[in-house]
């Protein structure tokens, strides 16, 4: 099983509710990446749009009109480009972050609810008191 699933495997037992509120969240963050990479991008075509409406290019020659068309594909291009390599995914972490900063969590019930114990079951004394940690933490989520 890899950390990921563990870490999706923990967070199950959360309240139904808070998985989706977890899950909007993190799609919440998907948007904001996605806009931060193109919103250049978007702006450029939006510009192109607006100049080519304007009934400008059909004013110049055809090789002036070829040229401000290139020029626009081609700035499309290199910022959908500068865009894809600036894209970062946010993953759960940044999701769970976000959560529990907005709700004013202090003591990071969901980060700490995806965490396992360093001593694993090895420890009857331990592993009592980590569960015992982790329902206190589902009791603030």
């Amino acid at each position: 099983m890899t950390e990921a699933q563990d870490e999706d495997r923990r967070l199950d037992a959360l309240p139904r509710r808070a998985r989706l509120s977890l899950r909007a969240t993190q799609l919440s963050l998907i948007g904001e990446a996605l806009l931060g990479a193109f919103w250049p991008a978007a702006a450029w075509l939006l510009a192109a749009l607006a100049l080519a409406l304007s009934g400008l290019p059909e004013e110049l020659d055809a090789w002036l009109h070829l040229a401000l068309l290139l020029l626009a594909l081609g700035g499309f291009g290199w910022l959908l480009w500068r865009g894809l390599r600036r894209l970062r995914w946010p993953g759960s972490l940044a999701a769970r972050t976000r959560m529990e900063q907005a709700s004013g969590l202090v003591e990071r019930p969901l980060t700490g609810l995806a965490d396992r114990a360093a001593t694993g079951e090895a420890d009857p004394v331990a592993a009592a008191l980590y569960r015992r940690h982790r329902q206190r933490l589902r009791a603030l989520v």
